[in-house]
């Protein structure tokens, strides 16, 4: 077995979460029933940030002292971006925290909640087809 398997597996669970709330992206939805989405971020929160955590603790410092340089190389640039992420995901939860706050501007949460959804998915992507590959060739 891996010793990535938890990450992919926490990978395909924050996809799921994704899927699960693009739905429920809809204005009229949100004005009138906006604690459905609320709840399914609050899960996707919890997940994302124990995946975080599990990263920047066990993985990519381990990484960084790989005698692999690519593997260092690479491991270097993910974890300096990773913080910008974790700053973007816990401002957009502060902002639309509660169901009043989706509730009083639905459009804009959509359109936060879709610029947010991209940049975790682009980098859930960037670590199974770049980093995650890498680790695994190198044994």
């Amino acid at each position: 077995m891996s010793r990535l398997t938890n990450f992919k597996r926490q990978h395909r669970e924050i996809r799921e979460l994704i899927s699960t709330i693009t739905p429920l992206l809809d204005r009229d939805l949100l004005l009138i029933e906006p604690t459905q989405v609320r709840y399914q971020l609050s899960a996707l929160l919890g997940k994302l940030m124990m995946h975080l955590a599990m990263e920047d603790r066990f993985l990519y410092p381990r990484l960084i002292k790989s005698k692999n340089r690519q593997i260092q190389t690479t491991a270097n640039r993910f974890s300096t971006e990773m913080g910008d992420l974790v700053k973007v995901f816990n401002d957009y939860s502060k902002k639309w925290l509660s169901s009043s706050s989706i509730r009083a501007n639905p459009d804009a949460f959509i359109e936060d909640s879709h610029d947010t959804f991209r940049a975790l998915l682009n980098r859930v992507d960037l670590e199974d087809l770049e980093l995650y590959p890498l680790v695994e060739e190198a044994g």
